[in-house]
């Protein structure tokens, strides 16, 4: 039987193996750093800020963070997105097809379509270079059961792929404010950290000294934070992460109550935005907003994202209007 794309990613997951526990300091926060967009885009008629959220149905669009969809795109072939955080920019991943379909803030039609390069028949998630607008691809080959990650400067053309025989699975990944790329990634039974720098442009390996379970992966402008959902409905854990040279180090755990057990989320400015537990009838599920990094209970939610027979929530990401660029996606 084949595994949906989320299901696939959930058993990639579950094969992460844990190391020696340790606690570490708080950091520093670092800026943002600005840059000149390689591409120019169309400017929508939606001014303000945008939600892109990705469901077995294809993409809503809902107005942030005044609740109301703005529109929608029919797709079944939807996976991850993300977004630049400059120009608003959204990239959907298209698992299956191995292509990621590239939308204008507020836009829904694509205005490019990126493919995966050859051998690589499969897309998990993408992320966006603050510093420079490349895109990060984490590609899959099912015929070796191998991954890679691939770069699209300016977030176009014929991308640089890396890889390394120590990986077999490159699944989600995000930057940090000078460009560096963090991957969460499977190889050796298992899971690591692997950071793509800036200057150096190879992969290189994090220790992870926490004994705890890395899914999903954002930059939130000082660490790093990952969401497990390990108790469907009722709550997640919420952990902020720390990289130093080549350690990384746990410096904070937080829950978040009534979540659902889809750990895809985005931030923004001291709040979380993931998947709303309680799912209501007809099959009715809510985005909905944490305090970050404090946790809790939600502060708001709208329903109506995704409903009916079969419909699930996959992921979401910002998409800021061009002129309020964000720190966060």
């Amino acid at each position: 039987m084949k595994l949906s794309h989320m299901g696939r990613l959930t058993v990639l997951t579950t094969a992460a193996i844990f190391v020696l526990a340790s606690c570490g300091s708080a950091g520093t926060t670092v800026p943002l750093g600005a840059r000149t967009q390689s591409r120019a885009h169309k400017a929508s008629s939606s001014s303000g800020d945008l939600l892109y959220v990705t469901t077995s149905q294809g993409v809503v669009l809902v107005s942030y963070p005044h609740w109301g969809i703005v529109a929608s795109i029919q797709d079944t072939n939807d996976g991850q997105p993300c977004s630049d955080p400059h120009s608003g920019t959204v990239y959907v991943v298209q698992p299956y097809l191995a292509q990621v379909l590239v939308y204008a803030h507020g836009g829904t039609t694509p205005i490019d379509t990126l493919s995966a390069p050859a051998p690589y028949n499969e897309i998990y998630t993408c992320a966006v270079d603050p510093t420079t607008g490349d895109l990060a691809v984490m590609l899959y080959d099912t015929a070796s059961n191998k991954g890679a990650v691939a770069i699209y400067q300016g977030g176009q053309g014929t991308p640089t792929v890396y890889k390394s025989a120590k990986v077999s699975v490159f699944y989600y990944g995000d930057y940090d404010s000078k460009g560096n790329l963090y991957v969460i990634g499977v190889g050796g039974n298992r899971s690591r950290i692997i950071e793509l720098s800036a200057k150096k442009k190879q992969l290189s390996f994090i220790q992870l000294q926490a004994s705890i379970f890395l899914a999903t992966f954002h930059w939130d402008g000082q660490y790093f934070a990952s969401l497990e959902s390990n108790r469907p409905n009722k709550g997640s854990t919420l952990y902020q992460i720390r990289i130093t040279g080549r350690t990384a180090q746990l410096v904070n755990t937080t829950t978040l109550y009534r979540t659902s057990n889809t750990s895809n989320f985005c931030l923004d400015n001291g709040i979380l935005i993931g998947f709303f537990g309680r799912v209501e009838r007809g099959n009715n599920q809510a985005i909905a907003t944490w305090p970050y990094p404090a946790g809790g209970n939600q502060t708001s939610r709208f329903y109506g994202v995704a409903k009916g027979p079969g419909s699930e929530l996959y992921g979401i990401t910002i998409s800021v209007a061009p002129s309020g660029a964000r720190v966060h996606k």
